[in-house]
């Protein structure tokens, strides 16, 4: 299975992406292939509601940045796990960018529930790290990646939620067992 695992920490050492390396080594393992991009790599502009990927006037999305790249990636990888840090309740703003330029996946005009998305079926994961509490802090953001995943009709892989964080050195041996088993799950599954 393609595993594309996307970083949304602004801090590419940080604790999202110690977490999310203990999950990926996981996959790995069981025989998967990984592909990680980090978001502060690409230059991704917001959508612009202007509707031509509904109109079929575009390929994807009518801003042609770095994000139609990373579009692109997301629709052929076989998984999609995205791991973020919470920021003010909720995603990153330059992950939040590319995830509000997904809407381009779907084909839905009127918000009916009768539409295709591009990652109809396949699973999608959440790995999330908090400095603050899991309670009205991190859930918020599974809440978040709830409603991504049902409207993009995947399937929701489940999410890690790794709370009170305080820098890399405090992500201990019990967290690590936590992410490579998350890892071993998300392995698991056949798309």
């Amino acid at each position: 299975m393609q595993v594309m695992t996307l970083l949304g920490s602004p801090r590419p050492e940080g604790n999202t992406a110690h977490v999310l390396g203990w999950v990926e080594a996981a996959l790995a393992n069981a025989g998967h292939t990984v592909d990680r991009h980090w978001i502060s790599d690409y230059a991704v502009s917001g959508c612009q509601e202007c509707q031509s990927c509904k109109e079929g006037t575009v390929d994807l999305c009518s801003v042609f940045d770095d994000g139609i790249a990373l579009l692109r990636t997301i629709v052929k990888a076989d998984m999609l796990i995205i791991a973020a840090p919470v920021f003010c309740w909720g995603f990153p703003g330059p992950l939040k960018t590319l995830l509000d330029r997904m809407y381009c996946l779907a084909d839905d005009m009127d918000g009916g529930g009768d539409y295709t998305t591009q990652l109809a079926g396949k699973p999608m994961a959440l790995v999330v790290t908090a400095g603050g509490p899991e309670k009205d802090n991190a859930d918020l953001l599974v809440k978040a990646y709830e409603a991504m995943v049902a409207y993009m009709k995947a399937v929701p892989a489940g999410a890690l939620m790794v709370a009170n964080c305080v820098g890399p050195q405090s992500l201990d041996a019990a967290v690590r067992a936590r992410a490579e088993t998350f890892g071993r799950q998300l392995a698991e599954i056949t798309c």
